[in-house]
Formats: C-alpha cells, structure tokens, sequence
C-alpha cells in the first residue's frame, strides 16, 4: 500500500510539474536570448506574418495584441492593434504588460525595439529571407509558447511541401517578371524572399539585379524582357492589370497566354502559407515551360 501510495503522489507530481511553466533560455536566429518562463502567456505580435505563425502553433490565443494587416486567420481580426507601418505604440504595449514581443525589423523602428529592450521587455527578432528561415522560426515560437510537438509536426509537413517545390529547380529556366502593383509598376529582386521561390522554382527573375528590393519597372523594359511568364500578385478575380499586357501580343507571355495572378498574402508574408504560395508559383511556370 505504501509502494502504491508513493507511486501516485509521483504521478500527480509529474501532472503538476508538466503543466507549470519551467525557467528556460530561449534564442531566435538573430542572436536575441532571453531566461524566461515558459510557455509564456502574453504575446505581442508586431507583424502579420508572426501573427500567423503563432496561429498556426495554436497559440493565438495567447496574442494580445499585434499590428495592421492582421488578418488571417480571421480569428486575427478580433486581436487589438498597437500599431503598423506608420509607428508603433509603445505606451500601449507597456499597459498590455507582455511577457514577450516579437517584432519585424524589415517594417518595426529600429529605436522602438530597443526602447522595449531597454524597458526590460524579451524582445525576440522574426525575419525570415528564405522557405528554411521561416522553419527555424517555427521551431523557437513553439518552444516559447510550449506546443514543441506541434511545431515538430508542422515542420515535417512543411519540409515534404519544400521537397516538392525543390524537384522544380534543376527544370529547364523559364524567364519570370514578377509584377508587384500596377500604378506603379514594381517587381522584386534577389533580396526578397520572392526571388528565392522564384529560383526554387526554376525560374529566371528578370529584374534581380535591380538596387532596390521592389524596384520601379517601365513597360518598355518588361516589354524588351519578354518573359515567357508574367505573374502578378494580386487578389483572386482582380484580372484588371492583365489588361496592361494584352496590348503587346507580340510578347511571349501574352501569345502563349501565360498571364497569372496569385494572392499577395501567399508570397508576400513569410509564414507556413508561402510554402502554399511557392508551390502555386512553380505550377504556373511549370505551364510556362
């Protein structure tokens, strides 16, 4: 009796131990290292894209609060906003009283992150440049908000989706012009996270060598390109920007009518749905080819 009465007061320690949160050294790819209690609680999401991958992790709902163009899933909505690409409120986040933060260099004030460091606040970094980026992203954020096992599942998913999307890379090139806006016209170049998919996906993106990473594009030179593809992102059923293109049938991509679009929330955030948008990209070139 006492051998049994012993092995479940261990069991019931185990239970309580499993479900208390634990001291833990927590790192994302950016150097940014914090001994902080997890899981944690309170999330602030300074992006749209760490808005879905915590969503993805189960753990939206520990987001109190995030920025503009939160909006997926639509559960995302409901979340309050601090802020967006036009600044952030600090005052707010400090009355939301956040375990962590986690920001987006390529569009958060650099002297807004390091306010909140300086006031004592984790601030962990997520800006994924490629498909492996936004793995490694996954692994760190299901460690914080303690859904490892799920986050190891959804890397395995995503890797056999990054399998397939790498069996177009060794295909025969097709010449690519990745339309970004109408009024103006803007591409991406190798900087992007884009042009990696573009490559990946065997593609020749046209306007890589260009400075800056969405750059300003004429007519004239996509017309002198004259890329076998032509894809633009845009919103499903928005074919409007076609119309620009079907006045030159000379060009390859309209006499061939190799004209597609696909959702600027699949290839412009850098979260699991990218691997969707990818793998939508290497289809259409794949007609093109």
């Amino acid at each position: 009796m006492k051998q049994l009465a012993l092995f479940i007061s261990m069991f019931i320690t185990m239970i309580t131990t499993t479900n208390t949160s634990v001291a833990d050294i927590i790192e994302d790819r950016h150097g940014n290292s914090y001994d902080i209690h997890t899981p944690v609680n309170r999330i602030v999401s300074l992006s749209p894209h760490i808005t879905e991958l915590l969503f993805s992790l189960n753990a939206g709902d520990k987001i109190v609060a995030t920025t503009d163009y939160s909006n997926y899933p639509p559960a995302a909505q409901k979340i309050p906003v601090i802020g967006g690409y036009q600044g952030i409120n600090v005052e707010a986040i400090l009355a939301l009283q956040p375990d962590v933060v986690i920001a987006w260099p390529d569009a958060n004030p650099h002297r807004v992150i390091e306010q909140l460091k300086a006031l004592n606040i984790p601030v962990f970094i997520s800006a994924p440049k490629n498909h492996q980026d936004i793995l490694d992203d996954i692994l760190w954020m299901a460690e914080l908000s303690g859904t490892q096992a799920l986050g190891k599942l959804l890397l395995v998913e995503a890797q056999s989706r990054l399998a397939k999307i790498k069996s177009y890379q060794d295909k025969a090139p097709v010449n690519v012009f990745f339309q970004l806006g109408d009024q103006p016209l803007m591409s991406q170049n190798s900087d992007t996270f884009i042009h990696q998919a573009i490559v990946m996906c065997g593609g020749r993106n046209l306007f890589a060598d260009s400075p800056a990473p969405a750059p300003l594009v004429s007519e004239e030179a996509v017309i002198q390109a004259d890329p076998q593809i032509i894809i633009a992102s845009a919103k499903t059923g928005n074919q409007q920007w076609q119309q620009r293109w079907l006045r030159y049938p000379s060009m390859q991509a309209v006499a061939n009518k190799h004209l597609y679009s696909i959702d600027p929330d699949e290839t412009h955030r850098p979260s699991l749905r990218f691997f969707d948008g990818t793998l939508m990209l290497c289809e259409r070139i794949d007609r093109a080819r």
